[in-house]
């Protein structure tokens, strides 16, 4: 797919149309706090209060580089997010969800991908 410009690009998924956007800088930045948050709540788990807060404070200082973003775009809850910013409508980040699955998880990240400029997955 071409990079989407600065109108919508009509796509099919699932057997239905839909208008995505191009992917903006504020949408890598709230991707990379997303992938934190996610991150975080993996560590809720750890028992050592001390330990967990550590980490905690690591994960929230780290900066990522465009090589670890581009690698978390490409799994599939980056693959959802940056779809669900894409659509810029009212869905929820679990009905965007319930569009991708296992037979159709590399057609959306080649559509996502068209939208930040990635190269496609091989």
């Amino acid at each position: 797919m071409d990079k989407a410009t600065g109108k919508g690009v009509e796509v099919i998924i699932k057997g239905k149309p839909y208008t995505i956007y191009p992917i903006l800088m504020d949408d890598i930045w709230e991707f990379g706090a997303y992938v934190k948050s996610q991150r975080i709540k993996l560590l809720n788990s750890v028992e050592d209060t001390k330990l967990r807060q550590k980490m905690i404070f690591e994960v929230l200082d780290k900066d990522f580089t465009g090589k670890e973003l581009d690698k978390e775009m490409k799994k599939p809850k980056g693959i959802m997010f940056l779809l669900w910013k894409a659509l810029r409508n009212d869905m929820t980040l679990k009905q965007v969800n319930e569009l991708i699955d296992a037979d159709n998880l590399d057609e959306v990240l080649n559509i996502v991908s068209g939208l930040y400029g990635v190269a496609e997955k091989k």
